[in-house]
């Protein structure tokens, strides 16, 4: 499912991510989100590198903690 909610044909890629001194492996979709993180940084100044899923952080079990801005495992 593309970011604006209809179905897209995207690319994927193994690879392999260092956390805390973990190494993940994983596949990631990859798809064009330019216009949506750059409207998201304009109007939040917050800079976006990229968007893990819920998929993501359930297979590596890792948390998020929005009172104080960490991931656990």
């Amino acid at each position: 499912m593309g970011i604006n909610g209809t179905p897209t044909v995207v690319n994927q890629l193994e690879t392999t991510l260092s956390f805390d001194e973990k190494d993940v492996s994983t596949t990631f979709s990859v798809l064009d989100t330019t216009n949506a993180i750059s409207q998201i940084q304009q109007e939040s100044g917050i800079q976006i590198h990229g968007i893990l899923g819920i998929p993501f952080l359930t297979q590596n079990e890792w948390i998020l903690d929005f009172k104080n801005l960490t991931i656990t495992k």
